[in-house]
């Protein structure tokens, strides 16, 4: 017999009722076994500045995010719109590449496939997908950007479910068992197909053979051992490539991946005392090729073989201070290879091929308390030392924040903390651009040396009625020792060609400072949505004696409104609607010639210009059918419904005097899908 108590992770409860129910039950742990078990499931203690969590219904339910839970992160507040056909999350005036993506805490390589088309972890497999913009605590290092932790779910304890799902994007499965009264697994598994399907059209329209596809798996074994223990296995991988051929011989592709294993155990000692180990470890990759004619390949790429150990010991003093104690750690190797053909001084044609090895060692140590001397006020300073094996650099990161219940259902937060994150050879994710690093050496003198970064936030957080929140948080950030004359993968992508970039150097400096502001109506039996709009200013220099600049991805106004109503006899309408302004971009500037009546092209100057303005409307419905066997859901969504032009870069005539938008975009796009649970 089980006895379970639920309380919603983030139902509003009385604080002496769940205290009660948490001390309670950890005493009765040595009884559960013969007796039975209790189950209760309450809101964790704080421990981050500002949380946007997301339950999985609600994902699964945004319009124009296909159902996805890492897209969904997009729609939230501080996150600047990323170029079509990119999945980059560029938090708060910060770098795509600064924002931290975890599954219970381990580096996620890829955070999403080929185009942003869908992240590389299945929905139906998280229990939790938590957003922290910044002011992060202690325990997360190595970013200064944001954090998205994403959680597994636990496998169902009693019987067994599956649910099958069919879409224009890729299928997948996903079922999970209980195999005993401690033992339980669940599985998942997607195959992108879409590429497959696109492939004709695309090679009948340009005339070249082109393909892309991805698949992604995930799985989880869970054992209680003991009413005080519990083990996790996780495995979970993803696969992309893609790929285009003209004429008979000539091919160019690009593949990744990674594959990890995850082993995590979690020891309740006493009511107060608990000790949690994970260890993962796997290996990432990232290849691309090129053949023209009967030659062999020129191939570049890395393989990368991480092992990420986390520990922490967390105890509680009384019922208002406790102390956290951690390890967080990333070893292991990084080779970088080329294979390619290069003319020889006698005009021979030889093969060169070079590989650079990169050792992982990134050792880290944090403390945090979380600390209440009076009743409504929360202290939690925290440090953390991080060491770089490559730069040989050892930095601690003092962090600082509280919250005082200033009023009735009002909390009033501030916090400040010093960050910062590896220099890029020692980044675990597999980012295309660090295949430009390949024999990388240090230029103009400079050498290699980590970002660093100061947060800043203050805010207050309002819960206007059971179900509605209100929150307005301002915010500063200042980095030093930022990366300059990187390509972006994202301008690429949006088709940027004046990038006006440099020798590569790791002197630049930047800011960011803005207002976030988010009223959510959570999710309720019937409607659930959210407004959030964000003011944000952010620029950099491209060196201690350079000008301040607009930075690549500034966008001054971000406005995203989400809402979705349950209509009655299984029928649910939704929509989205975001307006964005234009990012910066290249200027041409010109001389007109008032003899002549002709322009003089004087070049071009990058990030003087900007992007028209980005709006865009999703509409979804969808239809559930409910069954004694089970239940099937249809749904249909049109993205872009009003078929905005939303282009992606600006163009300018032959003379430099006019310009247009241009680029890539998204038009009326129709979605639909099927879901069926068993």
């Amino acid at each position: 017999m089980t006895a379970r108590v639920s309380l919603p992770f983030d139902a509003p409860v009385r604080r002496p009722l769940v205290a009660l129910a948490l001390i309670l039950t950890p005493l009765r742990a040595s009884a559960q076994e013969s007796a039975g078990e209790a189950t209760v499931r309450g809101r964790p203690a704080r421990r981050e500045l500002t949380t946007v969590p997301l339950s999985r219904e609600e994902v699964q339910r945004i319009p124009g995010s296909f159902g996805d839970a890492l897209r969904s992160i997009q729609n939230l507040p501080g996150v600047a719109r990323a170029p079509f056909l990119s999945g980059s999350l560029m938090v708060r005036g910060s770098a795509p590449a600064d924002t931290l993506v975890l599954v219970d805490g381990t580096f996620l390589p890829a955070a999403y496939h080929f185009g942003g088309l869908g992240s590389t972890v299945a929905t139906e497999m998280l229990d939790r997908l938590d957003f922290y913009p910044g002011n992060f605590s202690a325990r997360f290092g190595r970013a200064t950007g944001g954090v998205v932790e994403a959680g597994l779910r636990a496998p169902l304890r009693e019987g067994a479910r599956t649910t099958l799902h069919l879409g224009v994007l890729d299928a997948g499965a996903f079922t999970e068992t209980a195999l005993s009264r401690t033992l339980s697994v669940a599985v998942s598994g997607r195959f992108g197909w879409v590429g497959y399907l696109l492939s004709p059209v695309l090679a009948a329209a340009t005339g070249t053979a082109s393909f892309f596809g991805y698949w992604d798996y995930q799985a989880v074994l869970d054992w209680h051992p003991s009413g005080r223990d519990r083990v996790r296995v996780a495995l979970f991988g993803s696969g992309d490539s893609a790929g285009a051929a003209s004429g008979e011989r000539s091919t160019t592709g690009i593949g990744m991946g990674f594959h990890i294993a995850q082993l995590s155990w979690t020891r309740t000692f006493t009511a107060r005392t608990q000790l949690s180990v994970a260890v993962a470890t796997g290996w990432n990759g990232l290849t691309f090729s090129s053949r023209d004619g009967s030659a062999p390949a020129d191939t570049v790429g890395l393989d990368s073989a991480p092992t990420h150990a986390r520990i922490e010991l967390t105890h509680g003093f009384g019922l208002r201070h406790r102390l956290y104690l951690g390890f967080d750690g990333v070893f292991g190797a990084r080779t970088y290879r080329t294979d390619f053909s290069a003319p020889s001084r006698d005009g021979s044609i030889e093969r060169s091929t070079t590989s650079t090895d990169v050792t992982l060692a990134l050792p880290g140590l944090y403390a945090e308390l979380d600390l209440a001397p009076v009743r409504g006020l929360h202290l939690r300073p925290g440090a953390r030392l991080d060491v770089s094996g490559e730069t040989g650099t050892a930095i601690l990161s003092p962090r600082m924040s509280a919250t005082v219940d200033a009023w009735r259902d009002g909390v009033v937060k501030f916090g400040v903390g010093y960050y910062a994150q590896p220099s890029l050879s020692e980044r675990v994710a597999v980012a295309p651009e660090l295949l430009v690093l390949a024999n990388e050496v240090a230029r103009d003198g400079q050498r290699p040396r980590p970002e660093r970064s100061v947060h800043v936030g203050l805010g207050v957080e309002q819960r206007l009625t059971p179900w509605i929140t209100l929150s307005v948080e301002g915010f500063y950030k200042s980095i030093r020792d930022a990366l300059v004359g990187f390509p972006s993968l994202d301008l690429l992508i949006a088709g940027e060609e004046n990038l006006g970039l440099n020798a590569l150097r790791y002197d630049g400096l930047g800011r960011a400072y803005g207002v976030e502001v988010l009223l959510r109506h959570r999710q309720g039996e019937r409607f659930f949505g959210w407004i959030a709009y964000t003011l944000m200013r952010a620029e950099r220099r491209d060196g201690p004696t350079s000008p301040w600049r607009p930075f690549e991805f500034d966008q001054t106004h971000i406005l995203t409104a989400v809402g979705s109503v349950r209509l009655g006899r299984g029928w649910e309408l939704g929509a989205r609607f975001r307006y964005v302004t234009g990012r910066p971009t290249g200027y041409d500037r010109t001389l007109f010639l008032s003899l002549t009546g002709t322009t003089i092209p004087l070049g071009s100057e990058p990030w003087l210009d900007r992007v028209p303005d980005f709006h865009q409307l999703d509409l979804r419905v969808e239809k559930t059918w409910v069954h004694p066997w089970g239940r099937v859901s249809f749904f249909f969504e049109v993205l872009n419904a009003y078929n905005r032009l939303n282009a992606e870069r600006v163009r300018w005539d032959a003379d430099h005097s006019t310009s247009y938008p241009s680029g890539v975009y998204l038009p009326i796009v129709p979605n639909l899908g099927v879901r069926g649970e068993l």
